[in-house]
Order: structure tokens, then sequence, then C-alpha cells
């Protein structure tokens, strides 16, 4: 039987897209409040900080990929909610260098997990127990 294993992602780039989100609204807001002075940009920008620090607190955690006998289950960045995939549906397992692409037996859609959340020194082992737990349990299904 294969141990459970786990490879954290860096957390800044998995919030990068909260962060793209309100420098973006920030920018939106600022061009749109200009002309109203110097206080509605403050105020403005009280209220993306404070919903930034809100939906931060809310919607972080642990960004993974976990890899046991059962399946993968993968969280990559803030928006996305644990995915689990069970190695009994995957029907193909290809590795590209950015990414590792999974495809699901029945429908045929394609689970890409892309490796540049990762550590450098990590993605090596990452695909390797990939590959590993694909022969081993692919074989049993």
């Amino acid at each position: 039987m294969l141990e459970e294993k786990i490879f954290f992602a860096q957390r800044f780039k998995a919030e990068a897209p909260l962060y793209t989100l309100f420098i973006l609204a920030g920018f939106i807001g600022f061009m749109a409040l200009y002309s109203m002075g110097f206080i509605a940009i403050v105020a403005l920008w009280v209220v993306l900080i404070t919903l930034f620090w809100v939906l931060k607190s809310k919607l972080s955690g642990n960004y993974y990929i976990k890899l046991n006998h059962e399946g993968l289950r993968y969280r990559l960045n803030i928006f996305e909610k644990g995915v689990f995939v069970p190695w009994k549906s995957v029907d193909q397992v290809n590795f590209h260098l950015y990414e590792i692409n999974l495809r699901i037996r029945d429908s045929k859609m394609v689970v890409n997990l892309p490796t540049n959340y990762f550590p450098e020194n990590d993605i090596p082992e990452l695909t390797e127990n990939i590959k590993m737990y694909f022969s081993e349990m692919g074989k049993s299904n």
C-alpha cells in the first residue's frame, strides 16, 4: 500500500488571482472617483482593503495536491474548492513541462494541474509520485 503524499503550493501564487482582482478594482475605482476628490478615493481604498482582508480570511486555506490510494485531491488557488479525482476514473496521465493533465475515463474531460504553483524542487517528486500512484492504482482498476 502506498502512503499518502501531500505537496503544498506556494501561497502567494495561489492567492494571486485575488490580488489581481483588487488591484484592478482599485484602479477602476480610482479612475471613477478621481473627479470627486481625495476623500472619496480614500474611502474607496478603505472599503477595498477591508473587503480584501475579509475575503482573504474567508477563502484562504491550504493549497495542495494530495495523493493517496483512492485518488488525487487538489486545491490550487483561492477561488477553488478541493477537487477529488479517483484513480479508477483516470484513463491517461500526460506530463508536460509546466502542467500535468489527467484524462477522465468516461467523459474524456481533461483535468489540468499547472506545476508553476509548486517550488521547483518539488515538481520532479510530484511527477514521479503521480506516475507511481497511477501505475499502481490504474492496474488494479
